[in-house]
């Protein structure tokens, strides 16, 4: 994997989120505490070219007291999780600066604006917010997820109830409760119909969001046997023929420093399928990719992974990534600069990487991670060398006779 600094921000970073035509979001702050750093979200706009990775602000939010600590989002819509509330936020292009813009290049400076300003590419608006947590003593949404056809929202946080939204008119349609501690993560099923959850206090559950109830619970000790582990994140696999979920599991006590996993589930009957072990360093982050060929996550010591979905294979691990937890991952479609008279076959040679992983920490950085994509040279070496092998092993055997 080749990594790339892409952005150094001057707040803490807690959430990133992989856009389209070359646009991500990232967001996080300084909360209220009185140092000078901001509260922000920030959009920019990659390309590769080359070896080389091109990268320039197209706008910069001032959120106002509270940092952003989660965040969801669509084409048309952004989802903020702002302490106890949900802002949700049109985002749609600046018309009149899309002809005047000079392209990418480098960052631009501006001032913290609560919209976009004359000249700045994108428009963001906010058009609706609510408060989505109501625990009694230090209420916070923990996460906000989005559903892909953009009509569903649902939140959770420290109240350990899960709530469903209309979107974008945020009006509460079931209030799911059955967690005995805080949400940790959410994630909707491709068709909407369905809704994981997973909490603190160790379970998994699976919604059915016709009913408003819970459908079944993952039975974790398929997965890792009676040891104590809970569930930290979970993702549904977009455009896996297989309608596989996966989720981390990580230990209650790190004590004897247990290794954590990775487990994919069938995603009708939700029986588990296979677990593989990824290290001692338990994963903050779990992401799936838009075409449901890979798995990422992000550990608690900065460490980026991906595997293949199909298998839970590891393809590549990078570690000191980010010199912190990982706070937010996204797969991301990077768009490829063509040179100009460039054939196609040029073109192929331009870039070599099927798919990036955008990593974001406290540590200010958001980083890109490219992953090689394996030449069709390279596997027809690997074949002959395992025919090679194969072949001696005969020989080996016949004159052992």
């Amino acid at each position: 994997m080749t990594q790339f600094l892409l952005v150094s921000t001057d707040f803490p970073l807690y959430t990133v989120l992989g856009g389209h035509k070359g646009r991500f979001f990232v967001a996080g702050g300084g909360g209220q505490a009185r140092t000078g750093v901001p509260n922000v979200l920030e959009a920019y706009k990659a390309e590769g070219e080359n070896n080389d990775v091109r990268c320039s602000r197209v706008i910069r939010v001032d959120v106002g007291e509270h940092a952003v600590m989660n965040a969801a989002h669509n084409q048309t819509h952004l989802a903020l999780g702002v302490d106890n509330v949900s802002r949700l936020m049109a985002v749609r292009e600046n018309v009149s600066s899309r002809d005047s813009a000079s392209g990418l290049g480098t960052r631009r400076r501006s001032k913290s604006v609560s919209q976009s300003k004359q000249g700045e590419l994108l428009k963001v608006e906010v058009i609706s917010e609510r408060q989505t947590d109501f625990r009694q003593s230090d209420a916070f949404q923990k996460v906000v997820r989005i559903s892909r056809d953009g009509s569903v929202m649902a939140t959770g946080g420290g109240d350990s109830i899960v709530r469903i939204w209309t979107c974008p008119s945020m009006k509460l349609t079931h209030t799911l409760k059955g967690h005995a501690d805080e949400i940790d993560d959410l994630d909707f099923s491709p068709s909407a119909r369905h809704l994981m959850s997973v909490s603190r206090d160790r379970s998994a559950k699976v919604w059915n969001l016709n009913s408003g109830e819970e459908e079944t619970e993952l039975a974790k000790d398929q997965a890792i046997g009676q040891s104590p582990y809970r569930f930290r994140a979970c993702r549904y696999g977009y455009g896996n023929s297989k309608e596989s979920v996966y989720t981390a599991l990580i230990p209650v006590s790190r004590e004897g420093r247990p290794q954590s996993y990775i487990s994919m589930w069938n995603g009708k009957e939700y029986t588990h399928a296979r677990s593989v072990k990824v290290g001692c360093d338990p994963i903050t982050k779990l992401e799936t990719s838009s075409g449901g060929m890979y798995v990422g996550i992000g550990t608690s010591e900065g460490t980026v992974a991906v595997y293949q979905a199909d298998d839970l294979q590891l393809i590549s691990k990078v570690s000191g990534v980010h010199q912190s937890f990982v706070t937010g991952l996204a797969f991301f479609d990077l768009p490829l600069v063509k040179k100009p008279g460039s054939n196609k076959k040029a073109k192929q040679q331009l870039y070599g990487h099927e798919t990036v992983v955008l990593s974001v920490s406290v540590d200010r950085l958001c980083q890109l991670t490219r992953i090689r994509r394996r030449r069709s040279w390279e596997v027809l070496v690997l074949f002959v060398l395992l025919l090679l092998a194969l072949v001696i092993v005969v020989k080996v055997v016949l004159n052992s006779v």
